[in-house]
């Protein structure tokens, strides 16, 4: 299969979950070595069944380049943009869980906009503790005064259509950079911005609707790296213009944060982050009842 039919958006799948930290560049033993090789080949494999409706067509003719821009083919195999039978099966069983959480949003004597203030430093240490950051609360918040201290909202909304410097290059690291094939990514984050304005049709509570929204847009991330933050922000998002809380993943390993993503994007099975999200948010919700 030629190298440019590697998608980034399959990488960026398999770097997430228990392939994350297998990188080129750490392979200082051969057994790492051996692990790379095994998780490369199971990549490959995936994407010969992914793309294997591109090879009737020879590469760079116009019904080649129509069909990887339409992106049906990552997303017919995927499928990433649609509601399943488990997303409701879930929300049945969870249905008590979610009107609790639910009532105590609209009892709480503690305004959504104030937890959100208590929250907000909650959310950065701990979102980045998933990230191997070592920060600690206490250092997190003096760094958060800090901010707050020396910079201004208002000076920031003022420069914020100023013209960047043109970059260099498209990546600042290694694992920054597309290797492979691009052209999907434009035409699969207008699907995604679709879906997550569609969703709101669905009949779905919003923190399941968050949760898929969290996937879908790790799912098509092309980067090896940084799609965690900017996935739980998006997340965030949602979830405060529905006027829920952020969710803060607390006593958590990553290990099993990971996994979770792994087993949505790969096995598609949401389950198992559904239920830490809805956990999550009654349990922060029932810190801050009054």
């Amino acid at each position: 299969m030629s190298r440019t039919l590697i998608s980034p958006l399959i990488k960026s799948m398999f770097h997430y979950g228990r392939h994350k930290s297998v990188q080129p560049r750490l392979l200082s033993t051969f057994k790492k070595f051996c692990s790379y090789s095994r998780s490369n080949i199971e990549r490959l494999d995936i994407l010969k069944k992914v793309y294997s409706p591109l090879l009737i067509h020879k590469e760079g003719t116009q019904e080649w380049s129509k069909l990887i821009k339409s992106v049906k083919v990552w997303e017919d195999y995927f499928r990433p943009f649609e509601w399943r039978a488990q997303d409701y099966y879930f929300q049945a069983e969870y249905a008590n869980f979610l009107k609790a959480i639910d009532g105590l949003k609209a009892s709480s004597r503690i305004s959504s906009v104030d937890i959100l203030k208590r929250l907000t430093v909650d959310f950065a240490q701990h979102s980045c503790a998933i990230e191997g950051n070592t920060l600690k609360l206490a250092e997190t918040q003096k760094v958060w005064n800090t901010l707050k201290k020396n910079f201004s909202l208002n000076d920031f909304l003022k420069n914020i259509d100023t013209p960047l410097p043109a970059p260099s290059s498209l990546f600042d690291k290694p694992e920054n950079k597309v290797i492979e094939l691009s052209l999907e990514v434009p035409a699969l984050m207008k699907r995604f911005i679709q879906f997550r304005d569609e969703s709101q049709n669905s009949g779905l509570h919003s923190l399941i609707i968050a949760s898929r929204i969290l996937l879908t847009f790790l799912h098509i991330h092309p980067f090896a790296d940084g799609n965690g933050h900017v996935g739980r922000s998006i997340m965030v998002l949602y979830l405060i213009r529905n006027g829920l809380l952020p969710v803060v993943v607390q006593d958590i390993p990553r290990e099993e944060y990971t996994s979770t993503l792994f087993l949505a994007q790969a096995e598609k099975d949401s389950i198992p982050l559904y239920a830490l999200v809805v956990q999550n948010i009654f349990n922060i919700l029932m810190r801050y009842q009054a």
